[in-house]
């Protein structure tokens, strides 16, 4: 059911809280992010110097009007709540996607989170480029960046999208922005076991969900914006993605990292019977099946044809008429 104006709403999934509140216009969002953060017992007890680290979804230099990346309207609302409530020691930190990296794409420029870090004063962190430490996944070790392991608060605030790979990016796939640079291509040896991993080994304090305008279909880059008019917030990112697979109508099967996670105990069978009984609030168009040449020019097998034909594909030329 919609929720009216900007009240929160619980839901409770076994030992779980989480909070969602519907809304949509600039004013709306500064509400609802005030009253689900007040919701969030003991959140602005914090003591005011306290390092907050906001980890939104900047992917690529797709808008968020897209449903690509993590709303502005959202972030700007975030730092702004934090600040007027006196935390002074904020930065925005992410580390877009491989291609971005490697083609030196500003995507902190492109997207306008540059000139609002600058109009805010808060920290502007690129992970790709940040101090980093070796952690261990199931398919072997990559880097991380460090402020993602030693911020005193960690808010990640991912977007709601369709995934080729993943089935769904949302809470449990936005920390995949915290693996520096070309390390990111080591978690597709396996990726939704490592996803699960890196969630077990990086856990942020809370997560706030933009739902405000989502991507279906051949998510996450080639779908289509979905307007949902929610925003989420909860600490349990596996029972969060449970709970918006419901919510955007997508089949909790076809997200692997979900039975994963509930083969491991992090979902339950009571919160999957929780869960199947509420109403969807939108209807995604599930993630096309990949096609069979996109598989096989994944496959790490090809890996080093790849690196042979970059200074080809990679070159200034190449790039700027691909770009």
């Amino acid at each position: 059911m919609l929720l009216k104006r900007y009240r929160v709403r619980v839901i409770r999934v076994g030992k779980n809280e989480v909070f969602t509140a519907s809304c949509s216009s600039k004013a709306t969002v500064m509400d609802c992010i005030t009253n689900l953060l007040t919701s969030c017992q003991g959140f602005f007890s914090q003591p005011k110097d306290t390092s907050i680290l906001l980890k939104p979804n900047l992917n690529n230099d797709l808008t968020a009007l897209t449903g690509n990346s993590t709303d502005l309207r959202v972030l700007r609302a975030l730092v702004q709540v934090l600040q007027e409530r006196g935390f002074t020691n904020i930065t925005i930190a992410d580390g877009p996607n491989i291609g971005i990296y490697r083609k030196g794409i500003d995507v902190f420029g492109r997207l306008g989170v540059r000139a609002l870090a600058e109009h805010f004063g808060v920290q502007l962190v690129d992970l790709n480029h940040a101090p980093s430490v070796e952690i261990e996944l199931i398919t072997g070790p990559v880097r991380v960046a460090k402020i993602c392991l030693q911020a005193d608060y960690f808010i990640s605030v991912p977007k709601i999208k369709t995934h080729a790979e993943a089935g769904m990016s949302a809470a449990v796939k936005n920390l995949m922005g915290c693996v520096v640079g070309t390390d990111k291509r080591l978690v597709h040896a396996n990726l939704p076991a490592n996803l699960v991993r890196l969630n077990e080994i990086i856990k942020p304090d809370l997560i706030l969900v933009d739902g405000l305008v989502g991507m279906e279909g051949n998510g996450p880059g080639d779908g289509r914006p979905k307007r949902i008019d929610h925003l989420l917030a909860g600490t349990n990112p596996f029972v969060l993605d449970l709970l918006i697979a419901r919510l955007v109508g997508l089949d909790r099967d076809t997200i692997p990292y979900l039975s994963i996670a509930h083969q491991k105990g992090y979902i339950s069978d009571e919160d999957i019977a929780q869960v199947d009984e509420i109403e969807p609030v939108a209807h995604f168009e599930p993630p096309p099946p990949r096609s069979l040449i996109a598989r096989l020019l994944d496959h790490r097998l090809l890996a080093g044809v790849r690196d042979l034909t970059r200074p080809i594909h990679g070159s200034e030329t190449a790039r700027r008429l691909l770009y």
